[in-house]
């Protein structure tokens, strides 16, 4: 009974799982990356309790706000992207001239106009997450009892449960994360004590030149 395997499946194997492995396991850096970000905009709209206060007495909608902010943070994202772009360009060069030998297909690692097209419309979904997402914390009561009061000895309350949230959400991730590493250290070694299927013991052999 002839059992016949394809010969890409010789030779990917089990590729596709790690492939999303790493893919799961950079989404997972993405979402820790824009926890400790909402960590940091929590803090600057604490901060800024003020400020927003005043806006919001002058007539400031929500809308005003998340248009103040999705400028803000357009702008940091988009240095950030560019700086990305920049970074990963250099290193695929680097990867191309130096190790191009080592790692198969190198030479197709490029930046076009597919990557910038994604990599700005995640800016765009990023900032506008990153703004609603502070327009909505934003409690419109505190700011009038605040402005009342002349401000004194008061700021934007943050609710406590989103800062649980987001502590619990990396948590969580970093979870998945090592659990996902486990699995491809598991798998590549694996590979690596897979017998060969040749028994080479007690064999002589001859090897010859030209």
């Amino acid at each position: 009974d002839a059992r016949l395997t394809p010969l890409a499946d010789v030779v990917t194997g089990d590729v596709g799982s790690i492939i999303y492995l790493l893919i799961i396991g950079a989404v997972g850096l993405l979402i820790i990356a824009c926890a400790n970000i909402t960590n940091v905009f929590i803090s600057r709209t604490a901060n800024n309790g003020q400020n927003l206060a005043i806006s919001a007495s002058l007539g400031a909608k929500p809308r005003d706000i998340f248009r103040q902010y999705f400028i803000e943070y357009g702008i940091i994202i988009g240095f950030s992207i560019t700086f990305a772009l920049l970074l990963s360009y250099f290193g695929f060069v680097l990867i191309q001239n130096h190790l191009a030998d080592i790692l198969p297909r190198a030479g197709e690692l490029q930046i076009n106009f597919t990557t910038i097209v994604c990599a700005l419309l995640r800016a765009v979904l990023l900032t506008s997450i990153f703004a609603l997402f502070r327009v909505q914390m934003i409690n419109y009561g505190a700011l009038k009892t605040m402005l009342q009061s002349s401000g004194k000895g008061r700021g934007v309350q943050v609710s406590k449960g989103v800062r649980t949230q987001l502590m619990f959400l990396q948590v969580a991730v970093v979870s998945i994360l090592i659990f996902a590493n486990i699995s491809l250290f598991k798998n590549a070694m694996e590979v690596m004590n897979k017998p060969t299927g040749f028994e080479y013991q007690d064999t002589k052999y001859l090897i010859l030149s030209i």
